[in-house]
Parts: structure tokens; sequence; C-alpha cells
């Protein structure tokens, strides 16, 4: 049975109880090769979920390069900078990033025929050769993204997006850390985040044709291109949080 995770108390404790039960089986799973590592108390996509979600299996190696989560546990209990009376916690989503992963592999690790997956698909899909879907990769660390886009964001132009509504802890992904993270919560959650908009990334064609993602839903995430000047009420901004303000 698929579940929605919602702000809701009995979902927040629901939340915590998932959080607990991830770390005993990847801190079982990475006792295996190295010393247990700090694992979040949130919702989450780690080492363990790319072996059971894909079959990939992350080496010791890149285990103990990830290291532990790179945000304190008062980081993600601080107040969301996004939303009012919300924690980072409730309002984030963390996941793992392997360093060979693209958009292009992350299609082939999500096909057609499971859910999620991509609106369109290889040679047919307009970026398949372009090289923010084939070249640039996750990185190996940990993310700690906003689960939609910026409240507010809609509406505005891209710069007025970064500019105004983005706190200096938090920068724009690129395409592939947006669409990875849309992946994975609906992996972990079964519930699609920014399915009526689109999140500006930090990747653009040429010039200030940026590239967005969203539209998240059965038909498959959505990734489309627009001017930065463009105002549409359906495109707001993407938010990662950056780990060199993990203020301890």
């Amino acid at each position: 049975m698929r579940r929605v995770f919602s702000g809701s108390n009995r979902s927040f404790e629901h939340s915590f109880h998932i959080g607990r039960v991830n770390q005993k089986k990847e801190r079982k799973m990475e006792k295996l090769f190295l010393k247990p590592v700090k694992l979040p108390i949130m919702q989450y996509f780690g080492v363990a979920d790319w072996q059971k979600f894909y079959g990939v299996t992350i080496t010791p190696k890149q285990i103990e390069e990830i290291g532990d989560f790179p945000w304190s546990d008062e980081v993600l209990a601080s107040p969301c900078p996004f939303y009012p009376g919300k924690t980072i916690r409730e309002t984030h989503f963390a996941f793992v990033g392997l360093d060979n992963i693209t958009i292009m592999q992350l299609q082939k690790l999500n096909p057609k025929t499971t859910e999620p997956n991509f609106y369109s698909y290889g040679p047919g899909a307009w970026f398949s050769r372009e090289k923010f879907a084939c070249n640039e990769t996750l990185k190996l660390r940990w993310y700690l993204m906003l689960k939609n886009v910026v409240p507010d964001s809609q509406n505005r132009t891209f710069e007025e997006q970064r500019l105004m509504l983005l706190p200096k802890e938090y920068l724009v992904p690129h395409t592939v850390v947006e669409v990875a993270k849309d992946l994975f919560i609906y992996k972990k959650t079964g519930s699609y985040v920014n399915q009526y908009r689109f999140a500006r990334t930090a990747d653009a064609l040429i010039g200030d044709l940026r590239i967005f993602v969203g539209f998240c839903g059965l038909k498959g995430t959505v990734i489309r291109y627009g001017w930065d000047k463009d105002r549409k009420e359906d495109i707001g901004l993407a938010a990662s949080r950056r780990i060199e303000c993990n203020f301890r």
C-alpha cells in the first residue's frame, strides 16, 4: 500500500518511524564494509535504496567517500525558510548521489514500463544528445532538496526567483539533481511532487534558455525549456541546500 506523507502530526510521526527503519537497514548493510555512518531521521533515498530499487551496489570505497549525512539534526529540526510553521525535516528530501548517473542513465533505471518514469525517452526525447542530459552527473555525496518548487516563485523571471526568493543557504540545482529527487521521492513514498508545475534548474541550453522539470505523474516526468525572462504561472524554482551552510 502506498503511503503519502503530509504535514500532519500522524504523517510526520510515521516519517520518523520510516526514517528509523531505513537507518537500521542501511547500517546493517554498511557494517559489512565499514564503521556505521550517520544517517538522517527524515525521508531519504540512501545507499541501501540504490540496491533495493535499482540493483545498483555501492562499493565500500564509495560508501567511505559519501561519509556521514552532512547536515546536523539541529539543521533538520530548524524552521524551514520556505514554509512558515514547518521544519526542514518536513519539507525537504535527502538522497545519495552516484557520480556515474546522468539523466540518460536514470532513464535506463526507470524505463517506461515502470513507475515513476519519463514523459519521453531515448532518441525520441529532444534532450537525448544535450550535454545536461548526457554528460552532467550527480556527485558522489548527499543532497538535501526542497521537495516542491519554492513557494510564490511562479510568475517571476529566473533572476527574480533566484535573487528575491533563494536564501544564501541554498542554490539552484542542476537538472539531473532535480530529476533524481523527483524520481526518488516517488520510489520511497509512492507520491509525486510538482505534479502541476515546473521547477527551473541551473542548466541552460544557450544564453538564457533555461531547463525546467516537473508535471510529474502517471504520464512521466517532463523536461522542457523556456526563456529566463518568461513569467509563467506554472514555472517555479528548484532549491538545494548547500553543504557548507551546515551551521552547528
